[in-house]
C-alpha cells in the first residue's frame, strides 16, 4: 500500500493553504492540486488513468499562467496561401517533429 505525504513547509502547499483560506472556490487552486497529486503519482512510477485529462489541465495551467483565455482557439489555417508558400511550408515541416496543441 502506497501513502502519499504532504510536506506543509513546502512552499507551493503553503500557497495552497493561503489560497484556499482565502476562498475555498477558488478554481486555480483546485486545479493545482490535482496536478500536484497526479505529478505525485507520475514521479511514484504509475500511469495515470486518463492521459487526456492530465494534458488538457497542463493546458488550462498554462494558459491562465500566461493569460491566454481558455476559450480562445486555434486560429484557422489561411486558405489563400499561393501554390510557393504552401511548397514552402510543406518543406519546412519534413524534418521537423512537433505536436499541435
Amino acid at each position: 500500500r502506497k501513502t502519499l505525504e504532504i510536506n506543509p513547509r513546502h512552499p507551493l502547499i503553503k500557497e495552497l493553504q493561503r489560497r484556499v483560506a482565502y476562498d475555498p472556490e477558488d478554481e486555480a487552486a483546485k486545479n493545482i492540486a490535482i496536478m500536484m497529486f497526479r505529478t505525485a503519482t507520475l514521479r511514484s512510477g504509475y500511469m495515470l488513468q486518463d492521459s487526456a485529462e492530465f494534458a488538457q489541465t497542463v493546458e488550462e495551467l498554462m494558459r491562465d499562467s500566461l493569460g491566454v483565455p481558455k476559450d480562445l482557439t486555434v486560429d484557422e489555417e489561411e486558405d489563400d496561401l499561393d501554390e510557393d508558400d504552401k511548397a514552402d511550408e510543406v518543406g519546412a515541416d519534413d524534418d521537423a517533429e512537433h505536436d499541435e496543441l
